[in-house]
């Protein structure tokens, strides 16, 4: 087997460069910056000396299709300061550690550049619904939480589609139509419902403080919830879950969110209670899916499977989908932890040989918004107890919110379809950033432009040009003080290489004396021939960036 000498990255066989890290297997850049684990920080930071930029224009959204060496039409764009950034570093998660695909080591992250003439956003704040419930919805709340405990403990294996956080969202009265009032008040957010992926369910209601727990299971239409004295019957049919009570049906719909963060925060539904234990205190322990890192991200663990890892050894495999919610661009494994534990120990990671896209995206950074599919391979012991998988905020650690996952050896519900990346035809962005700019107080760097080539493997890439001066007072390269990163649909692109260097490609780690400007360039692997890429550079010490935006044409 064989690692990158840089990262330390399971490569594949005849690999010509890492595919995590770009490092060349033959000669790996020397160039390289660790970084400390540093919390985000939510102060504003302004571009401290944006230079430059180019008047608005709007963005082609027909693409021809892919040609070779044909160029980027730049994007033009407002000179608005670079909007502040946050930094993060990956945890330490086990012996094989992916980096992001940059020839530097440590991680970085973007400001996001909301619409309009501002620099920052805040997650989307949590709707809220008023009015009271008609007489119908208060009695299917009295069945609810008339659910006592289930005391058989039983781990869910199948269908995931019933895992996570449901509301009350609709009436049907008997007429075939869904109704949002009844006789003329709002049902919208009165029930939830927290599904679990452990066999566990948790109900509440936004008209009583109290929250009851039991046990779910698969049915030929839909799910039951348990109590040990009755039985209460869900059908599910287009994405709906159908509550039955008398001749009305309460429908709920999966919703983004969990029981600690309803959409209407009243009742046992209320934000500062949450979920509630026996002992009356707040627990923060959603399995499934739900909020970790005080809502700044979204989890939702959505399968697991089976395989040998690069040992030989018996592995496990766990996908979930990453959806950032956080006002700076970062990858799952800048944000997140991820603990693992079998028969009270904790479990060590892994890799394998095999191809799976998500094992890769855990290092892809994301825009805030943007939601990627993952997965987090491990050793396990297929004859041992269940498997219990954790996952929270790496700077909050538990006390943040947690979502977790139990699988059984031998009942593992297999792998999920693959995520479909939405093409995002006007990125916005990268169109706030200058285009050019000094960073970190002594570099003054520029994106050029762009073009479009083929790389080592054959396959599509765009190659972009940076000028870099050297103001600082010693022999630097661009590589290794500042970051460089290209996006296509909120998404960061891999670096790649071309069969041949050109000057400008060897620039990139070239040394320069102080003083000095020269001409660098960077190849990157597109997603798509289509959608427009986001070139940027940041600083390294402070939270500035320039940038620009090209579509493909």
């Amino acid at each position: 087997m064989a690692f990158c000498t840089e990262c330390g990255f399971k490569l594949p066989e005849d690999a010509v460069f890492c595919p995590n890290c770009g490092s060349s297997v033959s000669a790996v850049s020397a160039a390289g910056k660790a970084s400390g684990k540093t919390a985000p920080e939510d102060t504003e930071t302004g571009n401290s000396n944006p230079i430059g930029g180019t008047s608005e224009s709007g963005i082609n959204a027909e693409s021809t299709p892919f040609q070779k060496e044909e160029a980027f039409h730049n994007t033009t764009q407002e000179n608005h300061s670079a909007s502040a950034q946050g930094a993060f570093s990956p945890p330490t998660q086990g012996s094989y550690s992916p980096q992001p695909q940059n020839t530097r080591s440590g991680p970085y992250t973007y400001g996001y550049p909301p619409p309009q003439d501002t620099v920052r956003t805040t997650p989307a704040e949590l709707k809220n619904n008023g009015g009271k419930i008609a007489a119908i919805v208060i009695s299917a709340a009295v069945i609810l939480l008339a659910l006592a405990v289930f005391l058989i403990y039983r781990v869910m294996s199948g269908n995931n589609s019933y895992i996570g956080y449901w509301e009350s969202s609709a009436v049907d009265i008997g007429d075939g139509k869904l109704h949002e009032d009844y006789s003329g008040e709002n049902v919208e957010g009165i029930l939830g419902i927290q599904i679990n992926g452990d066999g566990s369910a948790f109900l509440a209601s936004a008209l009583n403080d109290e929250i009851v727990d039991g046990e779910w299971k698969e049915t030929d239409d839909g799910i039951q919830v348990i109590n040990k004295n009755d039985i209460y019957y869900f059908s599910y049919k287009d994405r709906k879950l159908f509550l039955k009570k008398d001749d009305v049906y309460i429908v709920f719909e999966k919703t983004k969110g969990d029981i600690n963060h309803p959409s209407t925060p009243r009742g046992s539904l209320s934000g500062s209670g949450g979920l509630l234990d026996t002992n009356d205190k707040v627990n923060t322990k959603i399995a499934g899916s739900g909020y970790v890192g005080s809502d700044r991200f979204y989890i939702e663990v959505i399968g697991a499977t089976h395989f040998t890892d690069v040992d030989g050894d018996p592995a496990m495999r766990v996908y979930f989908e990453f959806t950032n919610d956080f006002k700076y661009s970062l990858s799952a494994w800048d944000a997140l932890d991820i603990f693992v534990k079998q028969d009270g120990n904790e479990l060590q990671e892994t890799y394998s040989w095999e191809e799976a896209d998500a094992s890769y995206n855990i290092a892809h950074k994301i825009r805030p918004g943007v939601t990627i599919q993952c997965c987090y391979e491990f050793k396990y012991d297929p004859s041992g107890s269940g498997v219990d998988f954790t996952v929270y905020a790496w700077d909050e650690g538990k006390d943040g919110g947690t979502v977790s996952a139990t699988y059984i050896p031998g009942e593992l519900p297999g792998a999920p379809a693959p995520y479909d990346i939405k093409p995002v035809e006007e990125p916005q962005w990268t169109i706030n950033l200058p285009g050019e700019g000094t960073l970190d107080d002594y570099y003054y760097v520029s994106v050029l432009g762009a073009e479009l080539i083929y790389d080592v493997e054959g396959e599509p890439a765009v190659r972009v040009y940076y000028e870099f001066t050297n103001n600082s007072s010693k022999n630097v390269s661009l590589s290794e003080v500042l970051y460089t990163y290209a996006y296509q649909d909120g998404i960061s692109l891999d670096v790649s290489y071309a069969y041949e260097d050109t000057d400008t490609d060897l620039n990139y780690d070239a040394k320069i004396a102080p003083g000095t400007t020269i001409k660098a360039s960077c190849v990157f692997a597109l997603r798509n021939p289509n959608s427009p890429v986001e070139a940027e550079i940041e600083a390294f010490n402070t939270f500035d960036a320039v940038g620009q935006t090209y579509e493909i044409s």
